[in-house]
Parts: C-alpha cells; sequence; structure tokens
C-alpha cells in the first residue's frame, strides 16, 4: 500500500490476512479508513428508504464479520467504533493483522 486506504480498499487488504502467499506492506506514513456503509436518508419514513438501511445494516454486519475472521480486531473495538470514521496508521494496521510489514521499519 502507497499511501491509504479508505472503505472496500480497506476490506481487500484485510482479505490478505490469511493467505501466506500475501505480503501486505506499508510505508510508515500510510492509513487506512474502516467506516460503516450508514447512509442519512431525506426520506427516512418510505418503504424504499427502510429497504436501503434494512440492506446496509445486513452489508454492515458481513463487513463487520469479515474483519473480525480476518483480522486482530475484536467485536468490542470493532462495535465501539462502528459509527465513526476510524483511521489506522501503519503501527495500528500491524497490530490488528492489516497488513504484514511496514516497509523500511520491519526489514
Amino acid at each position: 500500500m502507497l499511501g491509504y486506504a479508505c472503505s472496500m480498499a480497506t476490506v481487500l487488504l484485510a482479505a490478505g490476512g490469511k493467505n501466506e502467499n500475501i505480503i501486505r506492506s506499508c510505508y510508515p506514513c500510510s492509513y487506512v479508513l474502516i467506516h460503516d456503509g450508514y447512509v442519512a436518508l431525506a426520506a427516512a419514513e418510505s418503504k424504499t428508504a427502510a429497504d436501503i438501511m434494512t440492506f446496509n445494516n445486513e452489508i454492515d454486519e458481513k463487513i463487520r464479520q469479515f474483519f473480525l475472521d480476518n483480522t486482530n480486531l475484536t467485536a468490542e473495538e470493532y462495535d465501539k467504533h462502528a459509527r465513526h470514521q476510524w483511521f489506522l496508521f501503519a503501527d495500528k494496521m500491524k497490530e490488528k493483522n492489516l497488513i504484514d510489514k511496514i516497509i523500511g521499519v520491519d526489514e
């Protein structure tokens, strides 16, 4: 990773965690953003808005479980940050198993 990964790019980064043939690396100044899929809807009373919110909640739960299964994040930690913009820098990414190596540090 050269600079930063946000949203789905962070999910893809986490996906390599259980494959020993993939070495996920980043620079010390790199960071990721983990966030939920919450969307504010203007017409919150409509059936369409309710359907979208139901879908969003289902996707959020699938992504939550994916992170819990593929990183060192705990459920409590993930849930604490779930409705926030959660930035993790290189050292925390390594601690949480989002990356394997920090370039220039772990060599």
